[in-house]
């Protein structure tokens, strides 16, 4: 039996598009759009938010049964029609990009479920992190990243003022990044923050430097924060 899985998708919004308000001409394209991937066979949830470093940014965060679920919608006559009403409140001179994570634990949201419903009191966010590796790195190489990702987390991270909750997977298609030399195996981890500040508090002690264990496996490391939204 197929992992379940979770569909990644970062979408360019075009300039002034308040999709926060479901009254507006966007905020009607973006919820209905949802509504219609929530109507799908295999779709179990979803989470989304403006990065906070990049507000033109949305990420999309889709549960499904498993990845097979989400491809069968892509391949339904319904889905060109779909996507040209979404596509309608997108930046197209910027990329889309998306892909699927089997989350450890699933589902995600243990790293961003928790996180939302701290901000009903403070400014929670979750911190969103790909990590790029070597493709031809061997199964011992990426269990080693890994081990070193979740030992960090474990001695360092959860023990941080204002850490909430995390989860992380690997990336099921392989990844691009020209920061990362091309093609690269991509992991994904979800980290939830009572607040920005407090994640940015954390980089600055001594238990953070910590992290380079887990960069000297890395080509390349990105993160963002997003304040997410429950479908």
């Amino acid at each position: 039996m197929a992992p379940p899985a979770t569909e990644i998708a970062l979408l360019p919004l075009v300039a002034g598009a308040d999709i926060e308000d479901p009254n507006s001409s966007a905020g009607k394209v973006w919820h209905s759009s949802l509504d219609t991937i929530a109507a799908q066979p295999g779709y179990k949830g979803a989470f989304w938010g403006r990065q906070v470093e990049n507000n033109s940014i949305v990420e999309l965060l889709i549960d499904w049964d498993d990845v097979a679920a989400h491809k069968k919608f892509i391949s339904d006559p319904s889905y060109g029609p779909f996507v040209k009403h979404i596509g309608s409140i997108l930046d197209h001179t910027a990329a889309v990009i998306m892909h699927h994570v089997e989350f450890t634990p699933h589902p995600h949201s243990v790293a961003v479920e928790t996180t939302t419903s701290v901000q009903r009191s403070s400014p929670g966010a979750t911190e969103v992190v790909t990590f790029y590796l070597d493709p031809s790195g061997s199964d011992s190489e990426a269990q080693a990243f890994e081990e070193a990702v979740w030992k960090f987390m474990t001695e360092a991270v959860e023990k941080a003022d204002g850490f909430t909750s995390a989860a992380g997977g690997w990336i099921v298609e392989e990844v691009e990044h020209e920061k990362a030399g091309g093609k690269a195996k991509g992991y994904f981890l979800l980290i939830g923050w009572q607040s920005v500040e407090k994640h940015m508090e954390f980089r600055g002690t001594e238990a953070f430097k910590e992290v380079g264990r887990v960069r000297k496996h890395l080509k390349h490391v990105e993160g963002v924060h997003v304040k997410f939204i429950a479908k």
